[in-house]
């Protein structure tokens, strides 16, 4: 049963989806994306995985529709919210890079107030085709990680 139902959905009102990352799993009411302006981190992920999944199989999203995605609004090649009364739904499946993004602003955040203090030193491995990285913080403690 979702959480969040329709009739509960006023003018105005924003959605950020961000439960629903497998098949089968519902958070939302579908119907929601009868009234909502739909925004997406990826359309086929959203589709698959989101919520968006069971507006698409209940009639509310076409199958063959593109969803504007997130990346589109922040790049300028999508419009945002059109008005104070339109209602706007984030539907977020998760991407890798958002996590990284994330964790790397947290990181930076985290050393500019002094809270911690990291190092990372990566050495190229030529024959792994990878990269050997160390995150050390100031008690020298290192945790080796290998990158692509």
């Amino acid at each position: 049963t979702p959480v969040l139902q329709a009739d509960w959905v006023t003018p105005g009102m924003h959605v950020s989806a961000f439960g629903t990352d497998t098949r089968g799993k519902i958070e939302i009411d579908p119907a929601i994306f009868g009234v909502a302006t739909l925004v997406v981190d990826d359309v086929h992920q959203a589709k698959t995985i989101g919520e968006t999944q069971h507006a698409v199989a209940a009639g509310f999203v076409a199958a063959d529709a593109a969803p504007t995605t997130l990346g589109d609004i922040l790049a300028g090649r999508a419009p945002g919210r059109r008005g104070e009364t339109e209602v706007t739904l984030f539907d977020a499946t998760g991407l890798a890079f958002q996590d990284i993004v994330a964790g790397a602003i947290a990181m930076r955040i985290a050393q500019m107030s002094g809270w911690v203090s990291f190092t990372l030193s990566c050495r190229s491995s030529r024959a792994r085709a990878s990269r050997l990285c160390c995150l050390e913080d100031r008690s020298s403690w290192c945790r080796r990680m290998v990158l692509p």
